[in-house]
This record gives structure tokens, C-alpha cells and sequence, in this order.
């Protein structure tokens, strides 16, 4: 008689419990990698501040920006906005400036149109403006008319400005087609604000251009909330501020903004080329430095793996 027992191989054989337990895992060390980039990048994005019209100061900081301006925005979209805002002094707490986000696009950075007039006001060689909408009748008449208003049987097809200056004898003349800027939905019906009052939308957007061309030093890279339709999709307009970017002119990098390039070894040489204007080594530095903080998260993150 034998001592050996039999076995039941009709067992059922479950996966072992612990597969789960280590897909839980790796998902977790996933996401406290990403909260450990986020906490490190909010530490070297430092408070920014900005001086309003009555000469006081704010202070602009990383969690303001995530917690009450633009909750979805990424941590280089905050950093671009802080920068915009201390660079122009825009306070965004009182609606100077902020940013909007369609969906996973880019942010866009958009001013109120009340700072273009404000600051236009301000700049000594400013002489006034004029601002209105094109018309087309049901004849197919064209008119440009000043103001906003038009009659039922006129159709809004684009806007114009004019503004004068002392140092030209003629003015910085726009004009802007309606269907380029009009907002509209998906189904290509025009939006509620576009819908509503076209003639005013789209002779902000004139007004809005032919400053830009008047001063663009003062106002480069910055963009109305009337353009923001625009902006979607294929026409999405650039952000590019002058006072802390620059395009490259020349060379391997021609056409490239300085805060595009991750080459260090060209950025150095760059620093150190005599004939580059001092504010563009300025710059340089500065992305250099951006770089140095890059480097110092990825070596956070290398020991956490």
C-alpha cells in the first residue's frame, strides 16, 4: 500500500493577489513623481511684482495665478503670465489681464481693452484715435462708419481704426475682416458675444491692432479679449513679449525665439559673442538660468526613481 496521497488536479489555480497590489504601486510612485515636479517648479517660480497706476505694489505668486486666475493652466503657461504681468505691470486681480484655455490648447494671455486706451492715453506723442465698422448694404454698397452703429438690412463685414500720432503726418490705419476674427461654435453658428454685437466686437479688434502698430514697444505681445475667438485652432495668435524674448536673426537658429532653444553650449557662445546687444545677452543669461532650474528638477526626480 502506498504512502503517498493523491492530488486534486482539477484545482483552481487564482493569479496571485499581488499583481494588482504592484500596479497600484507603480501608479502611485507615477503620480508623487508628478506632484514632486510640480511642488519643485513652484518653488523656483518666485513671486513677481507689479506696480499699478497709483504706483503701489502687488505681488503676483505661482498659487495666485493656479488658484484664481486659470486653474488648468501648465507650469510654463504660469510662468509666461507671471512674466507678461510683471514686464507690463498688469494686474489681473482687477481684470488687466488674464488667460483662458480651450480645452488641451495652449492658454492664451489676454489684456482688457481698457489698459490699450488707458496706456495709449499716457504716452506722450498720442494724439487720439477713430474707430469704426464696415458695412456692406443689400446692394453690395461697402461704407466705413464711425462708432458701432449700423440698421438691419446693413451687414457687419469688418472694422477699421485710425490712431494719430505727432511723429508721423498720417495715421496708423487698420482695417480687419469680420469673418477672421468672428467667434464662433462648433456647428459654425457665431457665438453669444460675437451674435450679439458684432459692430462692437470687431471694432475693438481694429482699434486693438492699430495701437499695437502705433506703440508696439508698449504694447507687444499683448492681445484684447476681443481677438481671443481668434486664437482658437489655426488661428492661434503667437504670445511673444519683447522686454524678455528676442528672435534670433541669423545663423542655426534663425527665426527662433531664445526661449525656444534648449542648446546651452549655443546660448553660451552667444553670451559671450562681443557683438550681441547687451539686453539680448540679458536674455540669454536668463534662459540659461531657466535651464540651470530645469536641470536641478530632473536631478529631484532621478532620486526619487
Amino acid at each position: 500500500m502506498s504512502d503517498h496521497k493523491s492530488v486534486d488536479t482539477n484545482l483552481e489555480i487564482n493569479p496571485p493577489k499581488e499583481t494588482t497590489t504592484v500596479k497600484q504601486m507603480v501608479d502611485n510612485l507615477g503620480n508623487v513623481v508628478g506632484s514632486m515636479r510640480n511642488a519643485v517648479e513652484r518653488q523656483i517660480v518666485e513671486p513677481v511684482t507689479i506696480k499699478n497706476d497709483r504706483g503701489e505694489k502687488i505681488s503676483l505668486s505661482f498659487e495666485d495665478v493656479k488658484s484664481f486666475i486659470c486653474e488648468g493652466a501648465n507650469n510654463k503657461e504660469i510662468k509666461f503670465f507671471m512674466e507678461l504681468c510683471r514686464a507690463r505691470n498688469l494686474n489681473p486681480f482687477i481684470g488687466e489681464a488674464y488667460m483662458v484655455k480651450y480645452g488641451g490648447s495652449d492658454a492664451s494671455l489676454i489684456v482688457g481693452k481698457d489698459v490699450f486706451i488707458k496706456r495709449a492715453k499716457r504716452q506722450p506723442s498720442f494724439k487720439g484715435f477713430q474707430a469704426g465698422i464696415i458695412l456692406k448694404d443689400k446692394d453690395g454698397k461697402i461704407e466705413r462708419r464711425e462708432g458701432a452703429f449700423y440698421e438691419k438690412h446693413e451687414t457687419v463685414v469688418g472694422g477699421w481704426a485710425k490712431v494719430f500720432t505727432d511723429k508721423f503726418d498720417q495715421p496708423f490705419l487698420t482695417e480687419v475682416s469680420f469673418e477672421e476674427y468672428a467667434g464662433r461654435k462648433k456647428d459654425g453658428n457665431l457665438n453669444r458675444n460675437w451674435a450679439g454685437k458684432p459692430g462692437t466686437m470687431i471694432r475693438k479688434v481694429a482699434l486693438v491692432h492699430a495701437l499695437r502698430e502705433a506703440y508696439p514697444d508698449e504694447f507687444g505681445g499683448m492681445y484684447d479679449e476681443s481677438e481671443r475667438d481668434a486664437m482658437q485652432g489655426d488661428k492661434e495668435i503667437p504670445v511673444y513679449d519683447p522686454d524678455s524674448d528676442y528672435v534670433i536673426q541669423n545663423g542655426e537658429y534663425e527665426g527662433v525665439l531664445i526661449s525656444k532653444i534648449t542648446d546651452i553650449e549655443y546660448l553660451k557662445k552667444l553670451c559671450e559673442n562681443k557683438n550681441v546687444p547687451a539686453h539680448v545677452k540679458k536674455m540669454t543669461e536668463s534662459r540659461l538660468e531657466v535651464l540651470g532650474q530645469i536641470s536641478v528638477i530632473d536631478k529631484e526626480l532621478s532620486k526619487v526613481k
